[in-house]
């Protein structure tokens, strides 16, 4: 039996006469039945309620019970929800509202639900903890693809997780998907592979099912994870069979276009926690539940519904991933952050790339506002996969200060939201300009903080790469570079690393203090690997044995030339081991 919870107004009729007359339309000519038809009906006694509550005049919530014979048991998602619709096609019903189903087990056992889940997206990311961050590609037409991957590269260097085609830029002549997940993929894959990272690209395969699976099946053999669907759409059916079939080689994500027409407070609609749990329900790895800005809040006891539909007990279903995508800025990720908890995917697009502060900057906040939070409130934690890497080094003093940091960010925070309240109910001129004020020394004091934790963080890279890089055998290293370099590298890879050992080089130069790295090696490498008559590999051979120089008065190099030594050497051994 189907139990649905419902909000229903009747027009022209008091609440005890509405739900009579409903219970009659829905019962149809079950009276008229022969003893023996009725005996042998499985309905029992029909449709009847379990609950019932007056909201206002005319108005009521109950909890009705739907037999198996007309609730579409056999027949899944689209019989329930068949039945569910129907309910409120009557003349005498003004305003319907689906607010949660709670389905049996007959009907449960035939969905399979997630296959990653909440645990599998953190461990195919690495992150295992805060919120993970991504960037949504803009503009949505006419984007440059080729321009594409400097915009990655930076990105997933200042914090952000993995890179998500916009909601609308599916495959198009002026935008063939085949391209883009090849270029954005490629680019991702050259960053992982250069750090060590799982960062990864989800692709927009909203279209005919066939051509969906299609799609998918392309962008496997680019190594596409992960992929946007649309029950709204596609039909939960049609996004069923697209998740069962490929049964756990990617991941889902459901985006919520059109949830304006069938989720949002309407006379009629259906309940965004009974969305989220049919998208769970048919194996949604993650749904759209937001986004939510400081205009535009959550209601707070629907959220409570829609985090129990996506990550509360149900049967063997697996939790989902909350996510919220769009006109976010860096201004409402504490505000989104809270609301959803750790475990959820925060897609930013304009507030990101158009932001004031810049578009580095404005990832890296992002980046340390989830950390900082994270790291200072009691949330859920997901075990640690035993498989990722362990951290090699004790850092209990500067992690102390992080985590003090990270408190005092929180708590600067939660400043500003009690001020941002007070402002929206204050109309006298002086008092809201002072507490503008307050709200813009509060973001100051975070500025301060978030980069206090910034330089402690590469001090403590720093001493990692002192540890696990400078203390190697490197002229045995450097050695076999040279003589492999023909071997392993192309021409791009060759004259990047040629270029960033002479851009150490140069800085070098122009500080006194280190005058003493002899004056013809530096000019004599600058000036044979400029020649150019020398292809990219020659270059390279002739910078490489500049670096055992450089590593000499590492202690002298100021941090950003660390930084660019530490890149360079890393990328030596990783190229070469």
């Amino acid at each position: 039996m189907v139990k649905a919870k419902l909000f229903i107004e009747f027009k022209g009729l008091d609440v005890e006469s509405g739900v009579e007359k409903f219970l009659d339309k829905l019962s149809g000519d079950f009276d008229q039945l022969s003893i023996k038809s009725k005996r042998e009906c499985t309905c029992a006694n029909g449709i009847t309620i379990e609950s019932q509550h007056q909201v206002e005049l005319g108005q009521t919530i109950i909890i009705i019970n739907i037999p198996k014979c007309i609730s579409g048991e056999n027949t899944g998602i689209p019989g329930v929800l068949n039945s569910l619709f129907y309910m409120s096609v009557f003349s005498f019903i003004s305003k319907f509202y689906i607010l949660e189903i709670d389905l049996p087990d007959s009907i449960l056992a035939t969905y399979s639900g997630p296959r990653f889940g909440i645990d599998g997206i953190r461990n195919t990311s690495g992150v295992l903890e805060r919120p993970i961050l991504g960037l949504i590609l803009k503009p949505r037409m006419a984007l440059n693809v080729e321009a594409v991957p400097l915009t990655i590269k930076t990105a997933l260097s200042s914090g952000i997780d993995y890179i998500v085609d916009d909601e609308l830029n599916t495959n198009s002549n002026c935008q063939p998907i085949q391209n883009r997940m090849s270029v954005i993929q490629s680019a991702i894959d050259e960053y992982n592979k250069e750090h060590g990272t799982n960062k990864f690209f989800i692709a927009n395969a909203v279209a005919e099912q066939e051509q969906a699976i299609e799609i998918i099946e392309t962008g496997l053999k680019y190594n596409v994870k992960g992929y946007l669907l649309n029950t709204i759409t596609q039909g939960f059916s049609s996004a069923k069979h697209i998740i069962d079939y490929f049964d756990g080689r990617a991941f889902f994500i459901i985006n919520n276009i059109g949830k304006g027409i069938v989720n949002r407070m309407s006379d009629f609609h259906v309940s965004d926690a009974v969305y989220c749990k049919l998208n769970r329900m048919i194996g949604a790895d993650g749904v759209y539940t937001g986004p939510s800005q400081t205009d535009y809040a959550f209601n707070e006891a629907q959220l409570d519904t829609v985090l129990q539909a996506m990550q509360g007990d149900f049967a063997h279903i697996k939790e989902s991933m909350l996510v919220s995508s769009g006109a976010i800025t860096t201004r409402d990720i504490v505000q989104n952050h809270e609301e959803l908890g750790d475990d959820c995917m925060l897609q930013l697009g304009r507030g990101l790339l158009n932001s004031k502060i810049g578009f580095q900057k404005a990832c890296i906040k992002v980046y340390s506002i989830t950390e900082a939070i994270s790291s200072s409130t009691q949330r859920r934690k997901v075990e640690k996969n035993h498989h990722m890497k362990k951290e090699s080094f004790t850092k209990s003093i500067s992690q102390g200060r992080i985590s003090d940091i990270n408190s005092n960010i929180y708590k600067e925070y939660q400043i500003i939201k009690q001020l941002e309240d007070q402002l929206r109910l204050e109309n006298r001129v002086i008092e809201s300009e002072q507490i503008k004020e307050n709200i813009s020394q509060c973001r100051i004091r975070i500025e301060q903080a978030l980069l206090e934790i910034d330089d402690i963080k590469q001090r403590e890279q720093l001493s990692e790469v002192e540890h696990n890089f400078w203390n190697e055998d490197k002229n045995k290293i450097l050695d076999y570079a040279i003589n492999n370099v023909d071997k392993y590298l192309s021409d791009k890879e060759a004259e990047s690393l040629a270029s960033e050992i002479l851009a150490v080089l140069s800085r070098i130069d122009t500080k006194p203090d280190m005058s003493s790295i002899p004056r013809f090696k530096i000019e004599s490498t600058k000036a044979q690997a400029t020649n150019p008559e020398l292809n990219a590999k020659d270059k390279l051979k002739i910078t490489i044995p500049i670096v055992p120089y450089i590593f000499r008065y590492e202690k002298e190099l100021s941090l950003d030339m660390k930084f660019s030594l530490k890149h360079v050497w890393s990328s030596l051994i990783n190229k070469f081991k």
